[in-house]
């Protein structure tokens, strides 16, 4: 499946986004999701469904001091 994520157009075989956090090998607790302009809450990740040329924004959180 073709997705653009982050800006940058990726082929990728997920059908979920936590298919494709799972992938990116990415934690999800420190991640704020953006599909096609909307946030996804977390509770969601699970059975969110991914289409063909989805515009993801994936930001991670950081912290410091």
């Amino acid at each position: 499946m073709k997705l653009k994520l982050n800006g940058k157009e990726k082929n990728v075989e997920v059908n979920t986004l936590n298919d494709l956090i799972s992938k990116l090998k990415m934690d999800k607790s420190l991640l704020y999701i953006q599909i096609n302009g909307e946030f996804v809450k977390k509770d969601r990740y699970k059975n969110r469904l991914l289409k063909e040329n989805d515009n993801i924004e994936i930001i991670s959180a950081v912290g410091g001091g």
